[in-house]
């Protein structure tokens, strides 16, 4: 997986792990550029089913240790997931209005 900090590609080596009867999934970084600057670094995304009212969520959460106190907070990446969910969410509204 390619993803870019500050405008320099960053490459990472990514687990997948799957937790169905939560129905979540984790992305757990296991070697690349982020175990520079941090010793753990993992996004996890939970899908909430609606139930009865109908409204579904999908919750992402990010979860990191830092390397050392030097370490600036990953607010970077957190940009690069809000243009992941804006184009995710674009994909899929055009995919429910055709």
């Amino acid at each position: 997986m390619k993803v870019c900090e500050k405008g320099i590609p960053a490459e990472v080596k990514t687990r997948l792990l799957v937790d169905e009867p939560n129905k979540a999934v984790i992305f757990e970084c296991v070697e690349g550029d982020l175990l520079k600057d941090f010793e753990m670094f993992q996004v996890k995304v939970e899908v909430r089913d609606g139930g009865k009212n109908g409204v579904s969520s999908v919750k992402w959460s990010v979860g990191f240790m830092k390397a050392n106190e030097d370490v600036a907070p990953p607010h970077n990446y957190l940009q690069f997931g809000v243009k992941v969910c804006k184009g995710l969410d674009a994909y899929l509204s055009k995919q429910i209005m055709n």
